[in-house]
C-alpha cells in the first residue's frame, strides 16, 4: 500500500475510487460518502451534491425527488437521468414503479393496465369516465375527445354520436317524434313536444289525433274549396242546359225546313201545270183540229 508524501500529503500515483487528487482526501464532484463510492443525484443546474451526505443543497432537476435527487418524485417515472414521464392512473392513487411506470396494483376504473394511461374502448377523457360509443361499424371512439371518426349508427348525431338527431328520440334513437308545433324537434329523451302540438294532435307526444279538432280544421280548410266546387258545378250545369236547349232547338227547326221545302216543290209543280195549259202551242193545236171539220 502506497503512502502519500509525508510533507504535503500528495499521492504520487493517484487516488482510489473517486477521491480527488492530489491529496485524495475529498470526493470528486459528483460523488459522496466516506468512500466516495456513491454517485450524486440530479442536482439543479448540475451542481455537485454534498460530499458527505449526497444532498442537493439548491434542489433537484425537474421531477426528481429531493434531497438526494436520485429517484423520480411521486407521479413520475423514468431513468436515473430523466423523470419526465408521468405515471398513469394507478389504483387507489398508488404511485407507479419508479423506473418502468407500471402500476403494480392495477388501474383505476376504465383504464388499461399495466400503465393505466389509456382509456378502455368505450370511454374517453382525462379520467376515462365519459362513456362513448354508437360509432359506425362498432368502431371505438377517439379516447381523447370521444369523436366517432367514421360516423354514427341509427339516427345519432355526429360527431360524438351521444344524442339523437332532431326528429328522433329514445334510448336507441329509433322512435320518430310526433307533430310538434311549428315543426320544432321533440325532447330527445322523452319525445315530448315542449312547445305544444299541431292543433289536431294530443300533447305531450303529439301523436294521437283529436278527431273533433281534425274535423273542424278540415271544415275550415275545405270551406273555400267547397264554395268553389259549388261555383264550378253551377257553371257546368248552366253550360249543359244551354247545350241541351240548343240541340232541342235544332231538332225542332229541321221539320219546319223540310215542310217548307215540300210546300215549295208542290207549288212549283202546280205552276208548271198552269203554264202548260196556257201555252200557245197547245192552243194552236186545238184550233187546227177544229178547222178540218
Amino acid at each position: 500500500m502506497e503512502v502519500c508524501d509525508k510533507q504535503n500529503g500528495t499521492c504520487y500515483h493517484g487516488c482510489i475510487n473517486h477521491f480527488k487528487e492530489p491529496k485524495c482526501d475529498v470526493c470528486e464532484d459528483g460523488f459522496y460518502n466516506r468512500s466516495c463510492s456513491a454517485m450524486c443525484g440530479k442536482c439543479v443546474n448540475n451542481e455537485a451534491c454534498d460530499k458527505d451526505t449526497g444532498e442537493c443543497r439548491n434542489g433537484c432537476q425537474l421531477n426528481f425527488k429531493p434531497p438526494l435527487c436520485q429517484v423520480c418524485k411521486t407521479g413520475f417515472y423514468g431513468s436515473t437521468t430523466n423523470c419526465r414521464s408521468r405515471c398513469g392512473h394507478c389504483k387507489d392513487n398508488a404511485t407507479c414503479e419508479n423506473a418502468s411506470g407500471r402500476c403494480t396494483n392495477g388501474c383505476e376504473q376504465q383504464f388499461v393496465a399495466p400503465y393505466c394511461q389509456v382509456c378502455m374502448d368505450g370511454f374517453y377523457g382525462v379520467d376515462c369516465k365519459t362513456q362513448c360509443g354508437n360509432c359506425l361499424h362498432m368502431e371505438a371512439c377517439d379516447k381523447h375527445n370521444g369523436t366517432c371518426h367514421h360516423g354514427c349508427i341509427n339516427n345519432l348525431e355526429m360527431p360524438l354520436c351521444s344524442e339523437c338527431q332532431d326528429g328522433f328520440y329514445g334510448i336507441t334513437c329509433n322512435v320518430t317524434c310526433g307533430n310538434c308545433k311549428d315543426g320544432k324537434p321533440c325532447d330527445k329523451d322523452t319525445g315530448e313536444c315542449m312547445n305544444g302540438c299541431d292543433s289536431y294532435v294530443k300533447p305531450p307526444l303529439c301523436k294521437e289525433i283529436i278527431s273533433s279538432k281534425l274535423q273542424e280544421e278540415r271544415c275550415t280548410d275545405d270551406g273555400t274549396s267547397f264554395s268553389w266546387s259549388y261555383v264550378v258545378i253551377g257553371i257546368l250545369g248552366i253550360l249543359l242546359a244551354i247545350a241541351v236547349a240548343f240541340i232541342v232547338y235544332l231538332k225542332r227547326q229541321r221539320p219546319v225546313v223540310q215542310h217548307d221545302k215540300q210546300k215549295t216543290s208542290t207549288q212549283d209543280y202546280d205552276n208548271l201545270t198552269v203554264l202548260k195549259e196556257n201555252h200557245p202551242y197547245a192552243t194552236m193545236s186545238f184550233e187546227t183540229n177544229d178547222s178540218h171539220y
